[in-house]
């Protein structure tokens, strides 16, 4: 027997009880005020004094207690009338208790207690069920429906003397925990269309949910369609918006929480499943003139068609599948804290769009619009578990999640308004993923709001030369605009937008390695940070091959190329004991102009391999441009020098070339510990400017610097490790400031030509420190030589200055003003006057010719020292003509090697002008002093000792 369709009369006045459900999330009290109002409209209910009925001896009034035993309606007692909850009504059941408050002393509505069963049979027929507004509350007992199908459905509606009625509760007592299967069940103006808290985990159709649901329609409920707490449910259709449906639901269509107290889920169960379901149109059972899923079916949803909650990872799945959503007001799909959840061939159409109709139309004006998917604090497979689900004019269409990915290969899809297509995917949070692959191909657009993206162990491939962006979720320049979301409430985002709207890339841990080429990486906290990464790229045979492998990829863990990479909040890229190349890269921001002072809000690159030895291919940065930095544009700490137990490491390969930088706030290059790099043809321009000076290169701890031209290099190299070619402007200090020592051995000594500071063009050379020079150090006419702290030794070749001037670095000098300075730091805001032992002086190579003529040593230590020749008779290999050394702490010059002095002035030194001992340096050995001036001595002018056998001139000499 089919049932037909029953229609109602008008409605009364609204019945007070259906106010009692509170307030509804994001107001949408307005859309169920509406419902109530305009009920029979859009789903038309059965009045029983209007039906058409099967042969019965119904009607059959209900009491508010079953009793004990099972119960059985059947079409021969119906239609079956539930009771009112009208207090003033002697046969009155208490109304059920709106969901914020306890239950009441006395059960509500018609009680199935725990020792009872109520069983709806249609085996007969359609069964129907009129409520004057009680519920039927199901305290411990438990509810099915037998023998129903598409011709022999149950009805519950309310009678046309009230608005609503109370609907199905489930609930536990002290003896059992109630639970309920119902099939072909159509449930209408409910308040709630099924409420269940009992926690139960069987039910009489299957022993894996405490509530089945299938092939029914829950329509016009006020509040919620159905909401479980703690117990699992399955709601199945047929998905043909008839058989399984959702619709004119004020609040949510299905919502179910688990917390603490939940059961634990039966094996081979799940804690929700929802399948084949439609959501937001349907069509009564028996309906011929309005087909499904057309606009006369057409409904909507209050909030969310499916909200769930679930316990931190908790073993709660979920399989959410085969279903259509139309028309819900907020997310189609709303899962917490899900663990695994399956989302498989979903269908969403003009869901969260805040459409005043969205009956008619899907387009808004209004902020807060949603998308059809949100996985909060998820643990998901996207790859396999959540796939093929597609939108259509949503209010923001895509899958927004944050949480765990657990998919060992990852691609991401790029959220679009396209339809047909799958919905891509936008971040509210990190993205966390452990080992494995995670792939951002072509036209990729990665959009996060707060979060990172935390890449443990991972292979991160965005290689491909295709654009890729990375970017927060207000961007409106880049994917799909999610302004004017619940996500972005603000429909135009301020431009430029303010660094550090989102963490970054994170790639931390042994195997985690990056190749990412044509990226474009904006408004992060930190760009990229890489931290005790892989030392390589995997090659094109791995199983987690790279799709177009870099050159470089053998030899760093990560290889960032053509990339535009700011404004940032911190750093541009971090990276800690893992080898690193940047090649032609951009450090910038994507606009004009940033909303800070600079485009990178710290240093640029800062890499630091303080924990390790030599890493493969070390650093290595060529064709970078850095439009300007807070700090350094780039920094490079524990070079070398690194301890395993008591065995030193080897150091790291340091290669930066023709790298420009533009705007640093510290040094424009800060490498500490370098040994032999390659330091060529970069340009810094405008950096170390502010209050505190900087100089453009700083070399700290330099270790066999290689300042010769890359053709000198013997054997010939592609890529000699040489310092060479580095210009400047207008920065602060115009210049390399290292100390250290020089490439160079004993049998093939490598020259140093001194470099003096210009206001443009190549770097000049200030020495900061000790400075070791293996082999010649030539200072060529006008040369300055600004030295702070250390002593300049010349081994292995020897000096030759002519009309050079060596001095303090406090010395202020036309073009080069270290006064505040980093190296010289006002003191109480005044520049400190230079002083005798400024620097410490030279030690020179006995075994080499040293000549400094017209030449100046100001404020040394020491003036000149060399020990005893290596061989004897020894040549005069120290020979100084017009040159002066003045203002020491020590001696002007002190030999036990043969000496020549013509002319020239020493003074104020605060021991001897000349102290020469010739005792080790074999007969024969001259001391020439020739026209002299020396004046201002602590001790002796002259002092001369083991002059005998040797050949000794003193003339012309004044001392005062």
């Amino acid at each position: 027997m089919k049932l037909p369709i029953l229609h109602r009369r008008h409605l009364p006045a609204l019945r007070s009880i259906v106010l009692r459900g509170g307030p509804w999330k994001l107001g949408f009290a307005i859309l169920g005020a509406a419902l109530l109002m305009a009920r029979g409209t859009a789903q038309p209910a059965v009045h029983l004094q209007q039906q058409t009925l099967a042969v019965t001896g119904g009607p059959t009034e209900v009491p508010c207690l079953l009793p004990a035993g099972e119960t059985r309606w059947t079409a021969a007692g119906s239609p079956y009338i539930l009771p009112s909850t009208i207090p003033s009504d002697p046969s009155a059941c208490a109304p059920f208790p709106p969901a914020a408050e306890s239950e009441p002393l006395s059960p509500p509505g018609v009680v199935v207690g725990d020792k009872s069963r109520l069983v709806i049979d249609g085996s007969q027929g359609p069964v129907q069920i009129f409520s004057h507004g009680a519920g039927i509350y199901v305290a411990g007992g438990e509810l099915q429906t037998i023998g129903t199908g598409a011709d022999n459905s149950v009805t519950f509606d309310a009678e046309p003397d009230v608005a609503s009625w109370d609907g199905i509760r489930i609930a536990a007592d002290t003896n059992r925990q109630g639970d309920a299967s119902l099939s072909y069940v159509s449930i209408q103006h409910a308040l709630t269309g099924i409420n269940i808290t009992s926690g139960a985990t069987s039910s009489p159709d299957d022993s894996h949910y405490g509530l089945t649901v299938q092939n029914s329609g829950i329509v016009v409920s006020y509040f919620d369609g159905i909401d479980a707490l703690n117990t699992p449910i399955a709601i199945t259709g047929q998905r043909d918006g008839r058989f399984g449906t959702l619709n004119n639901i004020g609040s949510f269509g299905i919502r179910a929480s688990f917390d603490n107290r939940a059961p634990a889920i039966p094996a081979g169960g799940l804690a929700l499943k929802v399948q084949n379901m439609t959501f937001g149109s349907s069509v009564p059972f028996a309906e011929k003139d309005c087909p499904p899923l057309q606009p006369c079916a057409a409904g909507t949803i209050g909030n969310d068609a499916i909200q769930a909650t679930f316990v931190d990872h908790a073993a709660q799945p979920a399989l959410i599948n085969h279903n259509d959503f139309f028309r819900a007001g907020s997310y189609g799909v709303e899962l917490l804290n899900p663990s695994n959840p399956q989302m498989l061939d979903n269908t969403f159409h003009c869901n969260g769009t805040g459409s005043p109709d969205p009956k008619v139309s899907c387009s808004s004006n209004v902020p807060n619009k949603f998308p059809p998917i949100y996985l909060s604090n998820a643990t998901v497979d996207l790859e396999s578990n959540v796939k093929d689900n597609a939108g259509y004019n949503d209010g923001l269409e895509a899958i927004v999640f944050n949480g765990r990915v657990t998919s060992q290969t990852f691609s991401w899809k790029t959220a679009s308004t396209t339809t047909n297509k799958p919905l891509g995917y936008l971040l509210n949070g990190g993205l966390n993923m452990t080992g494995g692959v995670f792939r951002v191909p072509h036209d990729g657009v990665v959009k996060v709001q707060g979060g990172s993206l935390n890449l443990t162990g991972v292979t991160l491939d965005a290689s491909d030369s295709g654009s890729k962006t990375f970017t927060s979720l207000r961007d409106a320049t880049a994917g799909i605009d999610a302004g004017c979301s619940v996500f972005v409430q603000v429909c135009s985002p301020p431009l430029p937008l303010p660094a550090g709207d989102w963490g970054g890339i994170k790639l931390v841990g042994s195997g985690a390695n990056a190749t990412i080429d044509h990226a474009n990486i904006r408004y992060a906290t930190v760009g990229i940070t890489v931290a005790n990464g892989a030392m390589s790229s995997p090659s094109a045979a791995a199983p987690t091959a790279i799709t177009a492998p870099a050159a470089d990829g053998p030899g760093f863990g990560l290889v960032v190329s053509n990339s535009a990479i700011g404004p940032t909040f911190a750093d541009g890229i971090v990276a800690l004991d893992t080898p690193i190349a940047l090649l032609a890269n951009i450090f910038t921001c994507p606009t004009t102009s940033c909303s800070g002072s600079s485009p990178i809000g710290n240093r640029g690159v800062d890499a630091d391999f303080s924990g390790v030895g030599p890493l493969n291919g070390g650093l290595k940065l060529a064709g970078n441009h850095f439009d300007g930095s807070v700090n350094e544009a780039i920094r490079a700490s524990g070079l070398s020098g690194q301890l395993s137990g008591s065995v030193l490491l080897g150091p790291q390969p340091v290669s930066l070339r023709g790298n420009i930088i533009q705007a640093a706030g510290a040094f424009g290059i800060n490498l500490q510990g370098a040994v032999r790099p390659t330091l060529r043809d970069n340009d810094i321009t405008g950096s170390g400017t502010g209050p505190v000076r900087y100089s453009a290169v700083y070399l700290n701890g330099l270790t066999a610097g290689d300042f010769n031209s890359p053709g000198s290099v013997t054997p010939p190299s592609a890529d000699p490790a040489v310092i060479w070619g580095n210009t400047g402007k207008g920065n602060g200090l115009n210049a390399i400031v290292f100390h250290g020592s020089t490439a160079g051995t004993s049998s093939t000594p490598r020259s140093l030509n001194w470099q003096t500071v210009g206001a443009s063009g190549l770097l000049g050379y200030i020495v900061d420190g000790d400075l070791t020079v293996n082999g010649p150090l030539t200072l060529n006419a006008g040369a300055y030589a600004p030295i702070l702290a250390g002593t300049i030794t010349v081994s292995g070749g020897g000096l030759n200055a002519n009309a050079a001037i060596v001095t303090s670095l406090k010395a202020q000098a036309p073009g080069m003003r270290s006064c505040g300075s980093v190296f010289v730091p006002r003191l109480s805001g005044i520049c400190p006057a230079p002083r005798a032992g400024d620097w410490g002086g030279f030690v020179l190579d006995p075994g080499q010719v040293n000549t400094l003529t017209a030449s100046e040593l100001r404020y040394p230590r020491a003036g000149i020292t060399m020990n005893k020749p290596p061989a004897t008779p020894a040549l005069t290999n120290l020979l100084l003509a017009q040159t002066s050394i003045s203002n020491t702490v020590g001696n002007g010059i002190t030999t036990q090697s043969p000496l020549s002095v013509t002319q020239g002035a020493f003074s104020n030194l605060g021991g001897r002008g000349l102290a020469i001992d010739l005792s080790a340096a074999g007969s024969g050995a001259e001391l020439t002093v020739d026209r002299a001036v020396i004046s201002g001595t602590g001790l002796e002018g002259i002092a001369a000792t083991g002059l005998k056998d040797q050949t000794v001139s003193v003339g012309g000499v004044r001392v005062d």
